[in-house]
This record gives C-alpha cells, structure tokens and sequence, in this order.
C-alpha cells in the first residue's frame, strides 16, 4: 500500500492528506454518479480509491468524504486526517453545520442526513477536519480526485490504455556468425518485406531491360 504522506507531527501520528470529490451526470437522485478519495504518499504518488453510485453531486461529495474516513480510520488508525475538497457544501457541513444540526435536532430533516449521521459518528472517533480548495487549479490531488469521480459519472470518458512500444533488439543481437561467415538474423516479417522488395526490384529491372531492347 505504501505509507501516506507525512505532515507536521499531531497526537496520534503523522497527518494524512487526502483529496475527495464528486461527481453527478445529471445531478438528480436517480442520476449516474460517482465518488473518489486519492490519498498522497510519501514518495508523491497517490492510493487512488473511486467508485459509481447514484444521486445528486452533493451527495456524491459527500459519500467521497464519508468513504475516505472509512479508509483512513481502518488503513491508518490513530492518524489524524486532512480531507482537501472543492465543496463548500462538504468542507461547511463538516467544520460546522453538523455540529449545529445535532444541537437543534434537525439532523433528519437534512439532504443527505443518512450519510451524515455515519460521517458525524466517525467525527467523533478520530481526529480529521476538512479544508476548501479551488477546483480544477494546479492542485494535483483534487485534479485527479475530480476526473476519477467524473469517469466514475460517465461526465468524463476514461484514459485510453497506453499501447506498449515493442522492444526493438540492437543491432549486434541480430548478427550471427556461422561457419566463419556474419549472417543478418532476420524476423519472419522482415524476410517477407524483403522478399517483395526484392520483387519490386526485379519487375523494375525487367521493365527497364525490355526498353532497352
């Protein structure tokens, strides 16, 4: 897995910083959706978690936060936690409008409440706050947090497979000597190039001898 990446030193362990966010088609309940956590690593590369669902962009933002807290809870225990997002709605509802929905008890009549009462619950077992980034700037991690949920939601098409570059052998690995005479060792598609090359050669020479005749 690899160790995450390791911030000012707080109670508990180093820091982890994870970027979340998501991502709604249509941004209805029924839409095509999706969710994604990146978590950056100690040697600049990230564990990057995503997955689809269905529902709103908000609560697609939401169940990014509520998955990565799972993740760092079980994969990271006792570390303290930054979670970097472009929603307001989740950084507001998290650093204080939660807090607010218990006291007064309107928790349940909130959009989303069913994911809140699981992110509000595990608020209170670890140590994590949430931080407002700008979206789509020259922050990698929310960039790449922001096109895996987009893939994850059909918003954005998924990265093409790079093709692999056949390993071409060095010249002297293709020259054999046998019976005190350097051979060219050729591939069978090389030999037939040169067979038809050697065609075209000879329909050339035959074409010219006859204008000379």
């Amino acid at each position: 897995m690899g160790k995450a990446v390791l911030r000012k030193k707080q109670k508990g362990g180093p820091m982890i910083t994870c970027y979340t966010d998501g991502s709604s088609k249509k941004n209805n309940q029924e839409s095509a959706a999706g969710w994604a956590f990146c978590i950056e690593k100690i040697d600049g590369t990230f564990i990057d978690i995503s997955d689809s669902m269905r529902g709103t962009a908000n609560r697609a933002e939401a169940t990014a936060l509520l998955q990565a807290l799972l993740y760092v809870k079980e994969s990271f225990p006792g570390h303290p936690v930054t979670v970097k997002t472009d929603s307001k709605y989740v950084c507001d509802s998290f650093n204080s409008w939660a807090e607010g929905w218990i006291r007064n008890g309107t928790l349940q009549t909130r959009a989303n409440s069913d994911l809140w009462s699981q992110i509000i619950n595990l608020k209170k077992s670890m140590e994590a706050k949430t931080v407002w980034v700008k979206g789509h700037a020259s922050c990698e991690g929310n960039r790449r947090a922001d096109k895996l949920a987009g893939v994850e939601s059909g918003l954005k098409k998924k990265p093409a497979a790079r093709k692999k570059r056949k390993k071409v052998e060095p010249l002297q690995n293709q020259i054999v000597k046998m019976n005190g005479i350097w051979y060219l060792r050729l591939t069978p598609t090389q030999v037939n190039s040169m067979g038809l090359l050697q065609k075209e050669i000879d329909a050339n020479k035959q074409v010219t001898e006859e204008e000379e005749e």
